[in-house]
């Protein structure tokens, strides 16, 4: 997979959490506390079907937020992405819709502000992030902004809300990225650097998750190759989440510069990771089998290269949906196959 695409993959990756994962603030109710712990951890390691049995927990879902509509439309979207499947659009729209009326009905006290404007903030977040997996990006771009004017809230009310500045920071940083060929007129701005800013403001406050924050400065450190940054994020996520998938794919990303031969390896253990019961297609494991091809080819490994090139060319059968997710990766093993003969 050539870097262009894979950072838009991963672009993708990075957003499905992007406003739910690090929480500074102890929620005061201990049922919704420990959900937002364990329950987002289990949905890191791949481990769906117990996330959303903790999600069932009667007082979560009784709570006056709405904590269970919105970990709900999350969990829906991390499972598509993870398993490389189509977003079910309705069911976490309807999940959102669910969670903007019960919001309505939170009483409007000043100690349920920030939490009121935080809940507003996730549910258009979530939104978003459904619109950016789906490569809608200009609802992408208006979803996440009014995420953004709820967060921006929130810390007016709390200026310690460390969850907003690792929300806003992700956001203005990525946008920009994605409009950077727009900076140069007048009325765009460039914010990647102030982006970048607010997530190590975020990365040195003490949260139950900073993956999040790992993941937004790996891929931006990486971007910009300042790749020693990027290897210290990368050090401290794997050893805080060493079964986290996302960071043995950049941990991948990362070695296959310099050693791939044991960025293959790291691949490899990828992909027998996933559950062969939750696997609907194709795309992971030839998108995975595409970059090792590229790997072997860097690795000097030529005949490896081309077996496995021809393995990948060889597939039938694919269905369109797996096609039209699978085009640029497979061009690229077409590229490197023409350059192996």
């Amino acid at each position: 997979m050539p870097e262009t695409e894979f950072l838009v993959h991963k672009f993708c990756f990075l957003l499905i959490f992007f406003t739910s994962i690090s929480f500074t603030q102890r929620f005061s109710d201990p049922a919704v506390d420990k959900v937002f712990k364990e329950g987002i951890t289990l949905a890191l390691n791949g481990e769906y079907d117990e996330a959303r049995l903790l999600l069932e927990n009667q007082q979560f879902k009784n709570s006056k937020f709405p904590f269970y509509e919105i970990l709900s439309a999350a969990s829906e979207i991390g499972f598509a992405y993870d398993y490389a499947l189509p977003a079910n659009n309705k069911k976490i729209h309807t999940f959102l819709d669910e969670a903007a009326q019960k919001l309505k009905k939170v009483p409007s006290e000043p100690d349920n502000q920030v939490w009121i404007n935080y809940c507003s903030g996730l549910i258009n977040g979530y939104r978003a992030i459904l619109y950016a997996y789906n490569s809608e990006w200009m609802s992408f771009i208006n979803a996440g902004l009014d995420a953004v004017s709820f967060y921006e809230k929130c810390i007016e009310i709390d200026p310690q809300f460390g969850d907003a500045f690792a929300s806003i920071g992700a956001f203005k940083f990525w946008r920009s990225e994605k409009l950077s060929f727009l900076n140069w007129m007048p009325f765009v701005s460039d914010e990647r650097e102030f982006g970048r800013s607010m997530l190590e403001k975020a990365r040195r406050v003490e949260t139950y998750h900073t993956y999040f924050i790992y993941k937004n400065l790996f891929d931006i450190y990486y971007l910009k190759e300042d790749y020693s940054k990027a290897r210290d994020v990368l050090n401290e996520a794997t050893t805080k989440y060493p079964n986290a998938r996302m960071f043995q794919y950049d941990l991948a990303r990362y070695l296959g510069r310099e050693k791939p031969l044991e960025a293959i390896k790291i691949l490899q253990q990828i992909l027998t990771s996933y559950d062969p019961a939750k696997v609907k297609n194709r795309i992971n494991e030839l998108r995975i089998k595409g970059r090792m091809v590229n790997l072997y080819n860097k690795a000097g490994q030529k005949d490896k290269a081309k077996s496995l090139a021809d393995e990948i060319l060889s597939v039938k059968g694919l269905s369109e949906y797996e096609q039209t997710k699978l085009e640029k990766s497979i061009e690229r093993v077409k590229e490197i196959r023409e350059e192996l003969k």
